[in-house]
């Protein structure tokens, strides 16, 4: 009786939790297989401590699992126009940099970054709707113009990796933030931060030390990437 009683409570627990397995699965653009692997992960930690609080799905599932979906999400990049470094990195198979990336959440209202704040970590947005602004004064009043950042979209690249290549210290000159990133609701980013970035830097001088440039053909498709 007592075994019927603990499988019943873990499906209840399932039962609520799967609507979200289902909702972060489409909102990552992951591929519905993925729904049946996270959640057979959600039921075993289950199995093992029935009264485990699973606030951040992602958080809880097993390397693998989690270096698998980490590796979609990255390598999507180089399907994108907004091909990078980054991308560049995981073409020349250097998979493991996909250990420096971390998923971090933010509830609604939060502040992710703020202008004028130093710079310390690359990232984009998986999950959730995050805006961007850019207040400025002319001494008596202020105005700013929102902007929803793209999901899946890399912000700080373009000045955090020179900062890396070029930086002798681990967290000194930092370059600084010009907007303010805000989350509207709930918010999953994927980061890579800024020592982790310095150690790729340092791992990999020559691929991060070259400009990562691309153009398109009149279809709009990825047609070179050169390095200069």
């Amino acid at each position: 009786m007592q075994a019927v009683g603990k499988s019943s409570r873990i499906l209840q627990k399932m039962n609520i939790i799967k609507p979200k397995i289902t909702f972060m699965v489409s909102e990552y653009g992951l591929e519905n297989d993925r729904v049946g692997m996270i959640e057979e992960d959600i039921q075993q930690i289950l199995e093992d401590d029935e009264n485990f609080v699973v606030q951040n799905i992602f958080s809880v599932l097993q390397p693998t699992l989690q270096g698998g979906i980490k590796w979609y999400l990255c390598n999507r990049e180089m399907l994108r126009k907004d091909f990078n470094v980054l991308s560049a990195l995981l073409l020349h198979g250097k998979y493991n940099i996909i250990e420096y990336v971390e998923q971090v959440s933010y509830t609604g209202g939060s502040y992710i970054i703020r202008k004028g704040e130093p710079l310390d970590m690359i990232f984009f947005i998986a999950l959730g709707n995050v805006v961007t602004y850019s207040t400025k004064y002319d001494g008596s009043s202020g105005s700013s113009t929102t902007i929803e950042l793209k999901k899946f979209q890399w912000y700080g690249v373009k000045d955090l990796i020179p900062w890396a290549v070029r930086s002798s210290s681990n967290l000194s000159n930092l370059p600084l933030s010009t907007i303010t990133i805000k989350s509207h609701k709930q918010v999953d980013i994927f980061a890579i931060k800024a020592t982790d970035l310095k150690n790729i830097a340092s791992e990999f001088p020559e691929i991060l030390n070259m400009e990562v440039h691309h153009s398109t053909d009149s279809t709009g498709q990825m047609e070179i990437v050169k390095w200069r």
